[in-house]
């Protein structure tokens, strides 16, 4: 990502609630999928996600693990 956007909440909940939302200037594909933040430099809502099938957001979550080993 280019930078992150942080939202610590917890108003309404006994516990922190916390998003974590990567912001990108350009296109981004991964496991086949494009990925394109076209509200970069605003608030990031309303989300828009691409229809992605839970295969490939373990594949994606597998690629992320698997990168942060290699720091170790």
């Amino acid at each position: 990502p280019d930078l992150f956007n942080y939202n610590s909440l917890g108003n309404e909940n006994p516990h922190l609630h916390v998003h974590i939302v990567p912001r990108y200037k350009t296109k981004r594909i991964s496991e086949g999928v494009t990925f394109e933040d076209l509200r970069f430099g605003k608030s990031p809502r309303p989300f828009e996600n691409p229809a992605i099938t839970e295969e490939v957001v373990l594949r994606i979550r597998d690629s992320i693990r698997n990168s942060l080993a290699e720091l170790s």
